[in-house]
């Protein structure tokens, strides 16, 4: 890997232990593959069977070579979505991964949709790259312009899918993939190519997506007892997922006047969910320091476009905090290790909530720093913090 990706491969870090987990964790994508696979077959096979010319054969393989170029929509979105997705997840962020999965669908369905759109029309000159044969040339368009309807549609099911992986929930993801590769396809192909003939097998690619997020939204309804109205319904988490929306904070920092007012505010949320007056004000103090440092000495980047997007969960003495940011890649916790020895009077906020913490994790993923820090301030509390006494002359408390 180059030296300023952000994923790197690290033999060092590797375990065998650690092999069970990401069988797990890419069993989705192996069961989409192997899915697809039989799926092209089996069709391809009904195809023969059916049809038994030439032409249903290549207008069959001018659609798939379509639909694969086409394809790169969903699949980069789906990536990006799985990887970000993950690190809301992880943070018990049920705002964040609302806003993530609802803006991840209404782009995939625009680009999707003017990709589709500009297919259709172009159809008719997409075949002629391919051949000039009457009756090829009439199953071909006829066959790119129903992959075309089927895009948008394939799109969003991509999208499902790679949100549910991302939230760890493989065995839902796996089902969709199983079902949107294999079942739903080949019965669609089946019972249309039967009825229809190659035209049937043609038009069943988006047939058979229409059909799956139909089945979607009736396990919604199911789950819901109802009809889905708000995006939460539609998006399988927990019920307690998040906590309720008064256990959460939520700002963006951009500038020094943010990180003061919401330092503040840090300390005044701590104290209404009955957090003692000594953690309030540490927590400040930590969302001080972290933001600051951010604000101030981000390298290489536009100042004008750096900003903090924060979080505080903080429920039953449980809190979580959460920061990404858009800055250059920066570990917060590989820089107060670096600095807390030879400037043990510097970043004390970062210093005692680090040392309080049950849990951090860090990501760096598509350009952005992710922070979360778990800690349980009922146990905090009855805690030393030697590193204070250490700031205090005298003696004194």
């Amino acid at each position: 890997a180059k030296k300023k990706s952000y994923f790197h491969i690290s033999p060092k870090a590797m375990r065998v232990r650690l092999l069970p987990e990401l069988f797990r964790s890419g069993s989705p994508a192996l069961v989409k593959k192997l899915a697809g696979t039989l799926r092209d077959v089996v069709t391809n096979h009904f195809n023969v069977i059916l049809a038994l010319t030439s032409a249903a054969i290549a207008a069959k393989g001018i659609q798939s070579d379509m639909f694969q170029f086409l394809f790169c929509i969903p699949t980069g979105l789906g990536r990006a979505l799985v990887g970000m997705a993950g690190v809301y997840y992880s943070a018990g962020d049920r705002n964040g991964l609302t806003r993530l999965y609802s803006y991840a669908l209404r782009i995939g369905v625009k680009l999707s949709g003017l990709a589709g759109i500009a297919a259709f029309l172009c159809a008719p000159l997409i075949t002629r790259i391919y051949t000039s044969d009457p009756e090829t040339v009439s199953l071909t368009v006829f066959s790119i312009r129903w992959m075309s309807v089927a895009l948008v549609f394939d799109t969003t099911i991509v999208l499902i899918q790679h949100y549910l992986q991302g939230t760890n929930n493989r065995k839902m993801a796996n089902i969709l993939s199983f079902s949107e590769r294999l079942i739903v396809p080949v019965g669609s192909a089946l019972i249309l190519g039967m009825l229809y003939g190659s035209k049937g097998i043609l038009a069943s690619v988006a047939i058979s997506k229409v059909i799956l997020l139909l089945g979607i939204f009736i396990a919604d309804c199911v789950r819901c007892k109802g009809l889905p109205k708000y995006w939460y319904d539609v998006m399988f988490l927990p019920e307690e997922f998040g906590g309720d929306e008064s256990d959460n904070m939520y700002a963006e920092i951009r500038n020094k006047e943010d990180v003061a007012r919401v330092s503040v505010d840090t300390q005044e949320f701590c104290l209404t969910h009955g957090t003692d007056a000594k953690s309030a004000r540490l927590m400040g103090l930590f969302v001080e320091e972290m933001t600051q440092n951010v604000i101030e000495y981000a390298q290489g980047a536009d100042k004008k476009g750096i900003y903090v997007d924060f979080r505080l969960f903080l429920k039953d003495g449980d809190i979580c905090f959460s920061m990404m940011d858009l800055s250059d890649h920066f570990d917060p916790t590989l820089f107060y290790k670096l600095n807390r020895e030879d400037y043990p009077e510097k970043h004390i906020g970062i210093g005692l909530v680090m040392e309080m913490a049950k849990e951090v994790r860090y990501y760096s993923a598509f350009n952005s720093n992710n922070l979360i820090v778990f800690l349980d301030l009922n146990k905090s509390r009855q805690r030393e913090q030697p590193a204070i006494r250490t700031l205090i002359p005298d003696g004194k408390q």
